[in-house]
């Protein structure tokens, strides 16, 4: 594949960033991102959060608050240092109660 040929389903040629393909990229972006898990780890272990990322899928648990601010946190850092956009499509938030969800949503994206 040539470096700026055009991914499937992804609006930017591959010269930006790893080569598909490339035994590097897993590893390269293992690397690059760990610091900033590790900053959204520390900022849940008060209330026994959990961040666990297989590649580029992370999982965040913990109480609603805390584990979006986390998210929230997670996202600028990834954005501001490493250029990395959240695919908001593949994201999923899971919440007993819908209402408190939705009323979460609202007022943290509001501020």
């Amino acid at each position: 594949m040539s470096p700026a040929a055009p991914i499937s389903g992804i609006d930017k040629d591959s010269a930006e960033g790893f080569q598909q393909g490339d035994g590097f990229a897993g590893p390269g972006f293992g690397v690059s991102i760990q610091p900033a898990l590790e900053e959204a780890q520390a900022s849940l272990d008060a209330v026994e959060g959990l961040v666990v990322a297989c590649s580029d899928d992370i999982y965040i648990r913990g109480p609603p608050e805390e584990a979006l601010a986390a998210f929230l946190a997670l996202k600028a850092r990834c954005s501001t240092e490493l250029g990395l956009e959240l695919s908001i499509r593949k994201s999923k938030v899971f919440m007993r109660d819908i209402g408190a969800l939705r009323t979460l949503m609202e007022t943290t994206l509001a501020r």
